[in-house]
C-alpha cells in the first residue's frame, strides 16, 4: 500500500498536534510551585497535676445550684500560664477557671446544681 500525498500530510498534522498538546501540558505543569513545607513526629512526657481536694459553693439565694469550685492542688501546682476547666457531670459543659494562685484555683460553675453535679473532671493545661 503507498502512502499519497493526503496521507502524509495528516500524519504530519497529527504528530504536530501531540507536540503541540505535549509541550502545553508541560508547560501548565512545570509552572506550579509548592511552598517549602516540614513535618516531623516527636515524643515528650506529661506530667499530671494532682487535685488534693475540692470544696463547692452553693448559691445564697437557690442553694440547689452551685456557684463555684475550689481545686487545691498538691505535688507540681499549676502556674499563672495553666488554663483550667471543669466539669461537674459526663457530657457536661466545661468551665473556665480564674489564675491559679498558691495551689489553688477557683472556677465559677453558674447554671449548675448539687443534684446534677455527680463526675468532677479537671482539665489543667500549661
Amino acid at each position: 500500500m503507498t502512502w499519497t500525498r493526503r496521507r502524509w500530510r495528516r500524519l504530519v498534522v497529527v504528530v504536530i498536534g501531540a507536540a503541540i498538546a505535549s509541550a502545553t501540558a508541560y508547560a501548565y505543569t512545570a509552572g506550579g510551585t509548592a511552598p517549602a513545607t516540614h513535618a516531623g513526629f516527636g515524643t515528650r512526657s506529661i506530667g499530671a497535676y494532682t487535685v488534693s481536694g475540692a470544696s463547692y459553693t452553693l448559691n445564697a439565694t437557690s442553694p440547689q445550684d452551685v456557684d463555684s469550685v475550689q481545686l487545691s492542688f498538691s505535688g507540681t501546682l499549676p502556674t499563672a500560664g495553666t488554663t483550667v476547666k471543669v466539669q461537674l457531670y459526663a457530657g457536661g459543659p466545661f468551665h473556665a477557671c480564674g489564675a491559679p494562685s498558691g495551689g489553688s484555683v477557683t472556677c465559677t460553675t453558674s447554671g449548675e446544681t448539687a443534684v446534677g453535679a455527680t463526675q468532677l473532671t479537671v482539665v489543667a493545661v500549661n
